[in-house]
């Protein structure tokens, strides 16, 4: 948005990381890994983890996190392309997660449910996506082959069982709703954090 300035930029920043603080603060840090991605591989390092926030439905987490996170065409937040839900199949979670390149990508939405078949279904899609994509390992089969290029970041109503998976996480408790008035503020300039990445990269 050329009409913001730098500096009016950098001030929605500092309110997108205050919104709840040890919440907000973390999940827009690890959204600065996004762009930073090729550079970090090209150092000879890797993210150790992905962030998982988890917590009650109606807390607000997903808000949260398209408010700090996600670049792509924020003025028309339905049409963010950097994010899908467990209910995606996992064929379709893979290629968008190898075609976000040097951004992130929300991996939304596991929740309770009482279905145990449907509840396997999309624990196992989180699970896929943690493991094949937690260590920045390709994924490649006998006819795709697909990498993570981005910073993938998941919210949950709840912390899955599985231990080897969990060591992959940075779990982060939203026990309480976001402080809505203050999400409320920042996302009546979503331009803002776009402006902000733009001239962070520079």
């Amino acid at each position: 948005d050329k009409s913001l300035s730098k500096r009016d930029a950098v001030i929605h920043t500092m309110k997108l990381m205050n919104i709840t603080p040890g919440i907000s603060n973390i999940v827009f840090v690890f959204g600065l890994l996004g762009p930073l991605h090729g550079i970090i591989l090209d150092a000879g390092t890797r993210p150790p983890c992905l962030p998982y926030l988890h917590g009650p439905s109606q807390t607000l987490k997903t808000s949260l996190v398209k408010a700090c996170t996600l670049i792509y065409n924020r003025s028309s937040p339905k049409d963010n392309i950097d994010n899908k839900r467990v209910s995606s199949t996992e064929i379709k979670l893979e290629e968008c997660i190898d075609e976000i390149r040097d951004g992130n990508f929300l991996l939304d939405d596991l929740f309770v449910t009482e279905d145990k078949k449907l509840k396997k279904i999309y624990e196992g899609r989180v699970e896929a996506v943690i493991r094949n994509f937690g260590d920045y390992s390709e994924r490649t089969t006998a006819h795709t082959s697909y990498r993570n290029n981005a910073q993938v970041i998941i919210t949950a109503e709840y912390v899955i069982r599985s231990k080897t998976d969990v060591g992959r996480l940075f779990l982060i408790p939203v026990d309480k709703p976001i402080n809505s008035e203050k999400l409320g503020e920042c996302q009546k300039s979503p331009l803002a954090l776009s402006t902000f990445y733009y001239y962070f990269i520079s």
